[in-house]
């Protein structure tokens, strides 16, 4: 069949990534000189006739774009007989040749039903619920698993600091993919799958003993912890990740997850109609101040500089709000209160500038800081004190790896840092398999120090 036009049509439930799908089939088929078609309203559109064609800057500035800008329904009538002759119709008579379906499931059954009547059909799976048979990984769901993993690393240390237990609702249908998996990379109940593993085996554990220093013993490692006590190794393998930044002023300790939190998302419906103040001016303070505006009463932005790091739209989006109020440049020099958090004690840097400031609730958002110390006298860290590695993990430092958001990657998710881990564990493997070094019997678990 000579096809000279295609149209595309989104369906069923949106998901992340569909509109950069519809500009990749929109371009790649005008590079091949065909005439390219968009449906709006998915099959309930195709059954009215509402297609149009599209050229290569209908689909320009649409990636980042949430949901998908072809619209999309759900259309049940599309299972009768009738309704798919009309779909067919209506193709012709818009001179369509081949139609590409976007979407899960339902997407696909009707995508089948026209390819039953003959029509060219190619199907592009799009459904955070990965359930379309025959696909790995759909579209949307990288997406939605990693939002997913960011709110449970963020509502950890919320339930850590309140002492509370949260409960994370996925969507999923039948599959439970979502689930399972954010499930598996943010811990959960596997941790102790993987613990009981491990008991199997004479690895030896020193939990609750912070490391504090790690140097080079002849031609392996010695590792002092906080209690005092030093472990040798012919390998190590660091992961200590990083930890939100402090103020470290006055009151700061008492007030901590008593008022003083890290994490907006989490906290927001705690402050309903209640005065905040966000610190910071990059994009975590920014993001911040957005996601308590439908929340707090007063959102206060303190920043210690006039200027703002934050992306210029997200800093007009938060201006334009009238519960935002800016203090700038002004520091916290103090938190006030007796049993719970009253307020702040702001003051310029150069001090001449002081303000009492009555809120109920601070959130610190001045970035990360690597915990990357006990390693500053044996790698080089890089500027902002993370340890560099190569593409197997490994340090400048022979026999030493690295995984996680210590290190010197761009991207800091957990699923990137489980993923690092286990390359990290393979290459320190590696590395003493090379040096013949495999061949050491591992001691009791007592006697290893």
């Amino acid at each position: 069949m000579d096809i000279k036009a295609i149209a595309v049509l989104t369906a069923g439930g949106d998901a992340p990534g569909m509109n950069a799908a519809v500009r990749a089939v929109v371009r790649t088929a005008l590079g091949l000189g065909l005439r390219a078609h968009g449906v709006r309203r998915a099959y309930e559109g195709l059954a009215r006739g509402e297609i149009r064609e599209l050229g290569a800057r209908d689909v320009g500035g649409i990636i980042q774009r949430g949901g998908t800008v072809l619209q999309t329904a759900r259309f049940p009538d599309f299972a009768k007989p009738e309704v798919q002759q009309e779909a067919l119709r209506q193709l012709k008579a818009h001179g369509v040749d081949a139609l590409v379906a976007i979407g899960g499931d339902g997407t696909m059954r009707g995508a089948a039903a026209l390819d039953r009547l003959g029509f060219p059909v190619v199907g592009i799976p799009a459904s955070i619920d990965n359930d379309v048979f025959g696909t790995d990984m759909s579209i949307g769901v990288d997406t939605a698993l990693n939002t997913i993993v960011e709110a449970i690393d963020k509502l950890r240390d919320t339930a850590a600091s309140h002492q509370r237990a949260f409960i994370v609702e996925t969507m999923g249908r039948d599959c439970g993919h979502l689930a399972l998996m954010s499930g598996v990379i943010s811990g959960a109940e596997m941790t102790e799958a993987f613990r009981a593993h491990m008991g199997r085996y004479a690895v030896a554990e020193a939990l609750g003993a912070g490391v504090t220093k790690i140097e080079k013993d002849g031609a392996g490692f010695a590792l002092d912890t906080e209690d005092g006590r030093r472990f040798k190794a012919l390998s190590v393998v660091y992961c200590a990740g990083k930890e939100y930044l402090r103020l470290g002023v006055p009151g700061e300790d008492r007030f901590m997850g008593k008022g003083i939190a890290f994490c907006a998302t989490c906290d927001a419906p705690l402050y309903k109609g209640r005065k905040v103040a966000v610190v910071g001016g990059g994009n975590s303070a920014f993001t911040s101040a957005r996601d308590l505006l439908g929340f707090a009463s007063e959102i206060h932005l303190v920043h210690r500089r006039p200027e703002f790091r934050a992306d210029p739209a997200l800093v007009a989006e938060v201006r334009k709000a009238p519960n935002v109020i800016f203090h700038t440049p002004m520091e916290i020099r103090e938190y006030l209160g007796a049993d719970k958090l009253a307020g702040v004690r702001l003051a310029s840097p150069d001090g001449k500038n002081k303000l009492d400031l009555a809120v109920d609730g601070v959130f610190l958002e001045i970035g990360l800081s690597p915990n990357s110390g006990p390693l500053k006298e044996l790698v080089q860290l890089n500027p902002l004190g993370e340890v560099p590695v190569d593409r197997n993990q490994a340090t400048p430092e022979k026999g030493l790896f690295a995984a996680g958001d210590v290190t010197d990657t761009e991207e800091k998710q957990i699923s990137i840092a489980v993923g690092q881990g286990a390359l990290a564990a393979l290459s320190a493997y590696k590395y003493l398999a090379d040096n013949k070094l495999t061949k050491s019997k591992a001691g009791r678990k007592e006697a290893w120090q």
